[in-house]
């Protein structure tokens, strides 16, 4: 991710914010906000409604919990983002969903 003049640019140039002016609909994506310092800078201006997680990457069961906590203080959505996990993989990932569907969170 590239922050240029306040928006979120990828490295292939894709500008997330200008998508997110231009629809009604919320954004959910792996590809912007990827770790806890991606999150901050993805509020001002909001690039993003949902943060598609994967265990792998935000510090396991633990820092996934970590990141629903911090969603929900900022109300966005929090989604699985999987690319072929198999085994014990996907029961983690699975345990890691479960758990973080907590009371009154909205499902996307």
């Amino acid at each position: 991710m590239v922050e240029e003049a306040g928006e979120f640019v990828d490295t292939h140039g894709f500008d997330v914010l200008k998508l997110k002016r231009h629809v009604d609909y919320p954004i959910a994506t792996n590809m912007f906000v990827t770790g806890f310092d991606d999150v901050a800078p993805a509020m001002d201006p909001p690039s993003v409604d949902i943060i598609l997680s994967d265990h792998h990457y935000w510090g396991g069961l633990s820092g996934n919990l970590e990141l629903d906590r911090v969603a929900d203080t900022l109300d966005l959505g929090v989604g699985m983002h999987s690319n072929s996990h198999l085994g014990v993989s996907m029961a983690a990932m699975a345990d890691a969903s479960t758990e973080e569907w907590l009371p009154n969170k909205p499902i996307w």
